[in-house]
């Protein structure tokens, strides 16, 4: 029983490893990282949430519109910046939301 555990354990560890080497070669084929990945997210369910906003909404277009511009010339600058902006927007709803 416990080295059919140890198998099968083995084997779901496996299965993550390979699903994420395929998620990252599809990004990489589709020119994006997992950061920008996590930012479209973060940018759609902004768009959905009507209560967060009109600031958000505006903070995320410029956010995006950054990342484009910056990103067409220097990648890490653009996802360092990214990740900036999905902080201060983060920070910006969770404060919105205690408040």
């Amino acid at each position: 029983k416990q080295q059919t555990d140890a198998i099968y354990a083995q084997t779901e560890a496996q299965k993550t490893v390979i699903e994420s080497q395929a998620l990252a070669q599809k990004r990489a084929t589709e020119g994006y990282t997992y950061q920008q990945e996590r930012g479209f997210d973060v940018a759609t369910e902004v768009a959905r949430n009507e209560a967060i906003g009109q600031m958000s909404n505006v903070g995320i277009g410029l956010g995006v519109m950054t990342g484009i511009i910056i990103g067409a010339r220097r990648k890490y600058l653009a996802e360092f910046s990214g990740g900036i902006i999905l902080i201060l927007i983060g920070s910006k709803v969770l404060l919105e939301s205690i408040i």
